[in-house]
């Protein structure tokens, strides 16, 4: 069924002239198989109470949707999605321009924005990005997903973040090229927001601006290349800013948290060491509680106040300052 001419739950057909769109004005309406490739239009979809199941949304512009409910497998768009409601998409969720996503629930495979098409078909369906796509995800209960990616800025809010991996800011076109290494663009920050409930991720990684804020922060590996701040009870094996890092909570875990790295030698060391520019500082506050961890180091200053600290190694380039409270 092919929705540029042909209305789901409707009458509507366009004609020749009309820019071709696709509606679903029926709060009950099911989808099996939606396709808009040809035309210049977008798919509309307008089911605010009921839920619209797809195997695959395919669409040649936007695709806007207010629905009860979105269940698919694959959605790409060759432009912006918005779309509120609850979203369940098994496999990916796609867009060459902005992607966001408003609902009570978001869950997903991987969702990608500012998608290249034509590069990624020519890399057999290896995703690459272009300069530019924002990701937003605001979920009043969780989100969950394996992969987010951003070719501009991800913000997620939610009470709940599970999540594989999220990279802003990524040149995927770079990355192949560099045997898989990841590189990042010039621009794209982390936002993530669950002041209620659980952050838990294996990797974040942003090409800007790196800010995190929940009840508690457990993510494996946290990389900045600019500022890092985290809010939260902290648990990760690594954090890395190549400017300030704050991390403030009840208690902080960590294995080695430093700020000011110079990340492009730190990646290419042989031995892995982290090597750090002249700037950057960092501040950890675990007021009512206990720094753990196992190396801290800071291009400029050092600074924490906690109940205790324990870090089998401490270098800061800068002034140090360690307040135990009482």
């Amino acid at each position: 069924m092919n929705l540029s001419h042909l209305a789901i739950g409707g009458n509507r057909r366009t004609t020749r002239n009309e820019r071709p769109q696709a509606f679903c004005d029926d709060a009950q309406c099911d989808a099996v198989h939606a396709v808009n490739e040809s035309g210049d239009g977008g798919i509309t979809i307008n089911a605010a109470s009921g839920t619209v199941r797809a195997t695959t949304l395919l669409s040649a512009a936007n695709l806007s949707a207010t629905v009860g409910g979105l269940v698919a497998g694959t959605v790409k768009v060759h432009g912006n999605i918005e779309l509120s409601g609850n979203a369940d998409v098994s496999k990916e969720m796609l867009a060459s321009g902005n992607i966001a996503v408003s609902g009570n629930t978001i869950k997903a495979g991987t969702v990608a924005s500012g998608v290249d098409f034509a590069a990624t078909d020519a890399a057999a369906g290896v995703l690459s990005l272009r300069r530019t796509g924002d990701l937003t995800l605001s979920a009043r209960d969780s989100v969950a997903a394996d992969t987010l990616l951003g070719a501009g800025n991800i913000d997620v809010v939610g009470d709940y973040l599970t999540a594989g991996t999220l990279v802003s800011g990524v040149d995927l076109a770079r990355t192949r090229a560099g045997n898989g290494e990841v590189v990042l663009g010039p621009q794209g920050m982390i936002t993530i927001i669950a002041t209620a409930g659980v952050v838990a991720a294996g990797t974040l990684l942003s090409a800007g601006d790196l800010v995190v804020s929940a009840a508690k922060v457990a993510v494996s590996k946290v990389t900045g290349h600019n500022n890092v701040n985290l809010a939260g009870e902290v648990e990760s094996d690594q954090i890395l800013g190549a400017g300030d890092v704050r991390i403030s909570g009840r208690n902080v875990k960590a294995g080695t948290i430093a700020s000011g790295v110079d990340l492009v030698a730190t990646e290419n060391s042989s031995s892995g060491a982290i090597t750090l520019s002249d700037r950057g500082n960092l501040t950890i506050d675990a007021t009512s509680g206990k720094v753990e961890a196992g190396a801290i180091l800071s291009a400029g200053n050092f600074t924490s106040r906690s109940n205790a600290l324990t870090a089998r190694r401490v270098s800061a380039h800068g002034a140090v300052a360690i307040d135990g409270l009482p």
